[in-house]
């Protein structure tokens, strides 16, 4: 258990009427069951003070000082005991800072405070001779959020996402507001907001801001953002031309026609001049676990270099998979060949999971035992790292990526997509060239 759980700060002044002479306190704190603790500002009136500390339960090991100078050093496990400091002078109405520290080794911890001393028999101390440390007051606004974006639109809603704020102390929500209406608050978990019920094709400034727990409001981010505009259309289109029998299998056949192929064409493949070493794939919140999140991968592996790597960016996914957790879990992500040469090991497990873990993982090969993948695939999430590692991904602390700092960064290799998963990006032709795949790679086509 960590030592430093719990802090409090304890302040005890006493006042007695004596003309003079000093007066023998003791001092005692018991400590029981409960959470470990650190006690500050301790005010005393004049006397000779002994300090002690009673620890009831094994396992237990204290450390204390007076105004920064070891009274109590016992930082070691140890069985039930009382320990003391020995008589101590204090002036009468100065205050002093005390700190006990403690840890116990197997239950929780409880501190009592307790004085005696001349004309008082040991007692827990009154409430009305302690008083509370310090604490400045927090002054300092949260900052502004980080990649505030539009992830969905129609034709009457438009959704808005966002990464958290940071604040000295703790973010404790969110506030959105669209065009000059009202701020709208928002859970400190959620960092999404849909606005419905607006007009078709009218644009809108939508904002948003993080506060703190003394309702600190940090700076506003703000953007526009249209909606879309889907005329009533009464008359009927054509007949699709050049209408045909695409592929064939034993239980399945693909049809296509020349308009519809041309406008996913034009509307579904972006295509990139050449191959870059790095790609960061923001996974937009509609894909909440790498399930569905996956397709920010192998819409872009056509255009990412041999050797290069591939970061999923989704802070809000923290889960493989509801459904086909726990297989994908014992089977991890490999490339296709990495089942097919020890078929009789994974025929077991279903096609679907199979096919999600290749497509994930990308092109490689199996060979001697070892399997040698083109790319490497890292996940930058909620999922943690030992599960990452367990499932054969590489491991990427979100918080550390701004993608703010890959945005126009191409002419270095490095690409950043905002909304992957649903644009296929491919290589123009004379880029080809570029992504040749190696021999090794070019085996398992054979």
């Amino acid at each position: 258990m960590n030592p430093e759980i719990g802090q409090l700060a304890l302040a005890l002044a006493l006042c007695l009427a004596l003309a003079q002479g000093l007066l023998g306190l003791c001092f005692a704190l018991y400590a029981s069951r409960g959470w470990p603790l650190r006690l500050q500002h301790l005010a005393l009136a004049a006397g000779l003070v002994l300090i002690s500390v009673r620890l009831p339960l094994g396992g237990y090991a204290v450390a204390s000082t007076l105004n920064g100078s070891p009274i109590i050093d016992h930082l070691s496990p140890q069985p039930s005991t009382e320990w003391s400091s020995g008589p101590t002078f204090l002036a009468a109405g100065q205050k002093y800072d005390i700190n006990l520290e403690y840890f116990e080794r197997q239950y929780g911890a409880l501190a009592k405070l307790s004085w005696s001393g001349p004309g008082i028999s040991k007692q827990v101390i009154p409430t009305q001779y302690l008083y509370p440390t310090f604490i400045p007051p927090d002054n300092q606004p949260p900052t502004a959020v980080r990649n505030f974006d539009v992830w969905y639109t129609n034709d009457n809603e438009i959704a808005v996402s966002w990464d958290g704020a940071t604040d000295n102390v703790a973010v404790d929500g969110y506030e959105v507001m669209i065009d000059n209406g009202n701020w709208l608050p928002v859970q400190r978990s959620i960092q999404t907001y849909h606005f419905i019920g607006l007009q078709p094709g009218t644009t809108h400034t939508v904002s948003v801001r993080a506060y703190d727990t003394v309702e600190n409001r940090g700076p506003v981010s703000a953007l526009t953002a249209s909606t879309t505009n889907s005329n009533v259309d009464n008359q009927a289109p054509s007949a699709v031309p050049n209408f045909h029998v695409a592929n064939t299998t034993d239980t399945t056949a693909t049809v296509a026609w020349d308009a519809a192929s041309e406008l996913s064409r034009q509307v579904h493949i972006a295509h990139k001049e050449k191959p870059f070493q790095t790609i960061l794939s923001c996974a937009p919140r509609m894909y909440d676990e790498l399930w569905t999140g996956g397709k920010c991968m192998y819409k872009l592996e056509p255009v990412l270099a041999d050797g290069g790597e591939l970061i999923i960016y989704a802070p809000h996914i923290t889960e493989v998979c509801v459904t086909h957790g726990k297989v994908i879990e014992e089977i991890g992500y490999h490339c296709r060949d990495y089942f097919l040469k020890q078929w009789d090991k994974f025929k077991h497990v279903p096609w679907g999971v199979l096919a999600h873990s290749t497509h994930v993982r990308g092109i490689g090969i199996f060979k001697d035992g070892v399997e040698h993948c083109r790319v490497q695939v890292t996940l930058a999430s909620q999922v943690p790292e030992v599960m990452c590692k367990k499932i054969n991904l590489g491991y990427r602390d979100h918080r550390s990526i701004d993608v703010e700092d890959w945005r126009g960064q191409e002419d270095e290799g490095r690409l950043c997509v905002p909304k992957a998963g649903e644009t296929l990006y491919l290589p123009k032709p004379a880029a080809r060239a570029f992504m040749a795949t190696p021999p090794e790679h070019r085996e398992r086509e054979a």
